[in-house]
């Protein structure tokens, strides 16, 4: 029976074209699922890998402060005021680049002070190297010496403990 201008064998054609192009549609949406489910997949990889990549860089970082610590010791013992001011700048970039880094965040301004205290013994070394200042403050390095111990070792190691940030305190000022 005709009851409009489409016979019934285009209807029925038309119905299961309307079919296919449902599964068809059905189909592109579970891909499209399984794509998004393998993005996010891929998206928390890469997170991972970014954190332990930023954790192996700061471990780095660390390792290379505690060794810079320990020449800095021996030459503030073997009165090398030179070499031991270098090494009280590289101390310092080392604190200004965890301060950047941002471990943890609430850190940050504790790693730019004990920059500056690191800056102000690289001035102290050099006047007492050139005859600026007449003697080394042996006191107060002993005293900074045990604080920058404490806040490099703290995060040294395979399982850091979270240091508190430093005090406002002078007792590592150089002067």
């Amino acid at each position: 029976m005709n009851a409009g201008f489409l016979t019934d064998a285009w209807r029925d054609g038309l119905t299961v074209i309307g079919l296919i192009g449902s599964m068809a549609s059905l189909a592109g949406l579970a891909y499209a699922i399984v794509q998004i489910r393998r993005t996010k997949k891929a998206a928390e990889a890469v997170r991972e890998t970014l954190t332990e990549t930023r954790q192996a860089y700061w471990r780095f970082v660390v390792a290379t402060a505690v060794k810079l610590i320990a020449e800095t010791r021996t030459f503030v013992e073997g009165k090398n005021w030179d070499n031991a001011a270098i090494r009280f700048g590289d101390l310092a970039d080392i604190a200004l680049q965890m301060a950047a880094i941002g471990r943890p965040s609430n850190t940050a301004e504790g790693w730019v002070r004990l920059a500056d205290q690191l800056r102000d013994w690289n001035t102290h070394c050099r006047e007492v190297a050139v005859g600026a200042r007449r003697r080394f403050n042996a006191k107060k390095w002993r005293e900074f010496q045990t604080e920058l111990d404490r806040r490099f070792h703290a995060w040294h190691g395979p399982f850091p403990e979270q240091p508190k940030v430093m005090g406002d305190d002078s007792a590592g000022d150089a002067s």
